[in-house]
């Protein structure tokens, strides 16, 4: 089993630190979710895909994974896309 963990870290390249420009991407997360962290509705917001597994390029982006109470979601993203042009 180990063999296939170690093969799919090679294939995707994760490190297992993260890099001068993963943590500055961590750190502009963390900036722009504290404007957003009051809106209703929103449950739990997680950094995905490459850049949670340290494995992002030179031109690689910050995806999120966004969580909303029952019926929110729609809310949620608009305001959350508002704030993120706004900034």
């Amino acid at each position: 089993m180990l063999e296939y963990h170690e093969k799919f870290k090679k294939f995707f390249e994760i490190k297992n630190e993260p890099n001068a420009e993963e943590l500055a991407l961590f750190q502009k997360t963390q900036k722009y979710l504290k404007y957003v962290a009051w809106i209703p509705g929103l449950k739990m917001i997680a950094v995905c895909n490459s850049l949670s597994m340290f494995a992002s390029k030179k031109n690689s982006d910050i995806d999120l994974f966004v969580i909303t109470h029952p019926k929110r979601l729609w809310i949620v993203r608009i305001l959350m896309t508002l704030i993120f042009q706004i900034l």
